[in-house]
């Protein structure tokens, strides 16, 4: 069985390169993952990853309406994937959340609860600014409530 993965990217896609090059190049023969769409903001490094790695790729606004959220959902059902991963600089619509409830995860760059709500590096900078011992990312649920789902796994530093 093939286990379908999408990505939702706006920067360099360091994630998603990892995930690509730990099972897709080395350990396939633990879990046959594949990166099935890269679905990006912007042009950006995720993109031409994607591009160079003949793995496809769209560019969606992200934008919080129903018109861009029947594209998006469309660019998404079409890969019929097992698991959608968010690490890209929006916040998701209630729609899409909603439509893809139990599929999506995002990796954010604090340790959840704190510093929630803050897209991209700004919780890493605010964590740093404050003074805090440890720093650390969080993979969690996607939920209705911004940066709340249940935690999967953290990372400390």
């Amino acid at each position: 069985m093939i286990y379908k993965l999408v990505f939702l990217c706006s920067g360099n896609g360091g994630n998603m390169k990892f995930i690509y090059h730990f099972f897709a190049e080395r350990y396939n023969t633990l879990l046959n993952i594949e990166i099935t769409n890269v679905i990006v903001d912007r042009d950006c490094g995720a993109m031409h990853f994607a591009i160079k790695n003949n793995i496809k790729c769209n560019i969606h606004s992200f934008k919080r309406n129903e018109s861009e959220d029947e594209i998006l959902v469309k660019l998404i059902e079409d890969n019929n994937p097992d698991l959608i991963i968010t690490n890209v600089n929006k916040i998701l619509s209630r729609r899409i959340v909603n439509r893809f409830s139990g599929k999506l995860i995002n990796l954010h760059y604090s340790l959840l609860p704190s510093f929630g709500g803050h897209i991209g590096m700004k919780s890493l900078e605010l964590a740093i600014q404050q003074g805090c011992k440890f720093i650390g990312a969080t993979v969690h649920h996607v939920t209705d409530d911004l940066d709340m789902g249940a935690i999967i796994c953290q990372g400390i530093f």
